[in-house]
């Protein structure tokens, strides 16, 4: 996983209304939302961010981008 396709990803579930806060089961996050099947692909990808060990600069994490992306798109 490159960190540029890390941020295309949270920035279409920002686009999409699908953020939700990393630590938490997108089952559970988007129970309605989305699909079982599309939030279990949901956290396989956040899963496999989160095991790249990107550096995320000033964003510290995904969850800081995910959060400055999505007060950018608001």
């Amino acid at each position: 996983m490159r960190l540029k396709h890390a941020k295309q990803f949270i920035e279409q579930l920002s686009i999409n209304g699908h953020l939700w806060h990393f630590d938490d089961c997108p089952l559970d996050s988007l129970n309605g939302v989305v699909g079982t099947e599309t939030a279990r692909r949901y956290r396989e990808t956040i899963a496999a961010i989160y095991a790249a060990g990107l550096d995320w600069g000033a964003y510290g994490c995904p969850i800081g981008y995910a959060i400055a992306i999505d007060n950018k798109l608001s």
